[in-house]
């Protein structure tokens, strides 16, 4: 089920803190040295670049994460959407 991300859960709206935690990982990577590989995107999530690692955090946080399910969908529509065409790899489905 994929969730729009203004919606409301529980009256309250949905959290802000993971998405920025997302956003510091994938800055926090390219502080590590690796600058994207295929223009303004990586070319695979396999070599674990800034989008690959930014991709395995929200992964992690829709599958294991205490977020109630109507955030855990969220995300993991989020993850779907970094690995779609015109997301963030040059390779859409590799690695």
């Amino acid at each position: 089920m994929f969730v729009d991300p203004s919606m409301q859960c529980n009256g309250k709206w949905l959290t802000i803190a993971t998405v920025d935690a997302a956003g510091l990982v994938h800055e926090a990577r390219h502080a590590d040295g690796p600058l994207h590989t295929c223009g303004n995107k990586d070319q695979t999530v396999a070599e674990m670049g800034a989008f690959g690692v930014e991709y395995l955090f929200i992964v992690w946080v829709a599958d294991y994460s205490a977020e109630p399910q109507a955030y855990r969908d969220y995300f993991r529509w989020a993850a779907w959407k970094l690995r779609s065409s015109g997301g963030a790899f040059c390779v859409e489905c590799s690695g």
